[in-house]
């Protein structure tokens, strides 16, 4: 005689082979705990995403590249911001969606996701009063050191991208639990149905500090990532056939998105401003440009990666990819003194910087390792206070108004859509009144 379970006794051992229980949740059996190798295919992606990002705003800059170079990188190949997002999604997607499968890993993967968002917060800290110290070396003047401080701590003032995948980071327990029990479709229902929440007001704020990425809008870019790397392993079971069709397919489309937009700029056409092809604000149309070049490129790479793994180029783009986070970060003033020199040196300088940046930050990485390993109970605490407070300080907001918050919802939207002069992702320099922009 056989359990199954439930409960339910079965004596034939036919019956019990050809019997299937329905399963509620997805789940996997327990496994031993072996250490999986990194997808390198993750990495390189990331990594090309922020070699993306560094020609991107190089041109933000104001670096002079002849005009079908610009034109292509700005506005036919840029996805920079988006693509970042989405592997940063895809990674947690691919990673630990997987893990939280194993009821024995479950708990551990929803801890290291916590975890992580505590470190984020402290990088966040870390580069915003590192920005502060800047000030008077700029030549300005420092009026109050306390307010400044205290604007920090609040969130008045600092990197919305941070503390944006801080939030992101916090929810994707959330999101991995309702991806298993209700289903990939019905959360990316709800993650669409939230980024149409007043549409009509573009720069919806849940922070102070938050501009260039508000969370109601970028979320969706970061949820339909998560949602790929969930189904990673269903993709990497399609013929080759089948990729290179889906990857035409995304080609085609991020074209045709490009297509509207360009004829949108030289005034042949004039959609309504909720399909407008913009970033800041962030469009439905732009959304689905970036997926499907960032896809795109996925794919692209995984159809060479039998030529491109093991070679010194994968070796680069994944030390890059490994850093992106930390790189972002770092990227800004490489990029603000390269911006001055000739185009076909300024990128490669800049491109060159980041790489040995990252190798840096690796090693730096491995050395907290070590010393982490001596202080194991001071790092796991400090990064869980930190997202405890971020919670905390979230619940109970006290962000000053939007400057714009109170032009009528409809006018705003129209304005803002049509607007393409503030197409940047660069973060603007802290003021003496402590304010600032995220990238």
């Amino acid at each position: 005689m056989q359990t199954l379970a439930g409960g339910v006794y079965i004596t034939n051992k036919h019956l019990a082979a050809s019997y299937v229980l329905p399963v509620p949740v997805q789940t996997l059996p327990p496994t031993s705990p072996v250490k999986k190798p990194r997808d390198g295919r993750l990495d390189v992606l990331r990594g090309l995403c922020l070699a993306n990002m560094v020609v991107v705003h190089l041109l933000d800059q104001g670096l002079h590249m002849p005009w079908i170079v610009s034109e292509i990188v700005m506005h036919w190949v840029r996805f920079a911001a988006g693509g970042f997002v989405m592997t940063s999604g895809l990674c947690i997607g691919a990673i630990h969606f997987n893990r939280a499968l194993d009821p024995a890993k479950r708990m551990s993967t929803y801890v290291s996701l916590v975890k992580r968002a505590g470190l984020v917060l402290l990088v966040h800290y870390f580069a915003t009063f590192l920005s502060l110290l800047l000030i008077p070396i700029h030549g300005h003047e420092v009026q109050d050191v306390a307010k400044m401080a205290h604007d920090v701590l609040v969130f008045y003032t600092g990197y919305d991208l941070l503390l944006f995948y801080v939030f992101m980071l916090l929810v994707s327990p959330l999101i991995i639990e309702l991806v298993r029990r209700v289903g990939a479709r019905w959360v990316l229902l709800a993650s669409v149905a939230v980024f149409f929440w007043h549409y009509d007001n573009p720069y919806l704020q849940l922070w102070a500090c938050e501009k260039d990425f508000p969370l109601v809008r970028w979320q969706l870019i970061f949820v339909i990532g998560l949602l790929l790397g969930s189904k990673l392993k269903q993709y990497d079971r399609l013929s080759n056939g089948a990729r290179w069709k889906l990857m035409y397919g995304f080609v085609a489309a991020a074209f045709c998105i490009a297509t509207l937009s360009a004829v949108e700029r030289m005034g042949l056409v004039h959609a309504p401003w909720y399909l407008a092809v913009t970033k800041m604000p962030l469009s439905i149309l732009e959304v689905a440009h970036y997926v499907a070049l960032a896809s795109a490129l996925g794919i692209l790479v995984d159809r060479y990666w039998s030529q491109l793994g093991g070679t010194k180029l994968e070796a680069v783009l994944k030390v890059v990819g490994v850093q992106s986070l930390m790189l972002w970060v770092v990227h800004v003033p490489i990029v603000a003194n390269a911006a001055t020199l000739r185009w076909t040196v300024a990128v490669p300088l800049s491109l060159a910087a980041v790489w040995l940046t990252a190798v840096i930050g690796t090693w730096l990485g491995r050395q907290w390792s070590e010393t982490m390993k001596n202080l194991p109970k001071l790092g796991y605490v400090l990064p869980v206070v930190g997202s405890l407070f971020v919670v905390a300080t979230l619940v109970r907001l006290e962000a000053p108004p939007h400057p714009i918050a109170a032009i009528p919802h409809e006018t705003l939207a129209t304005q803002a859509f049509a607007d393409d002069s503030v197409d940047s992702d660069l973060p603007i320099p802290i003021d003496d009144d402590s304010m600032t922009d995220a990238a």
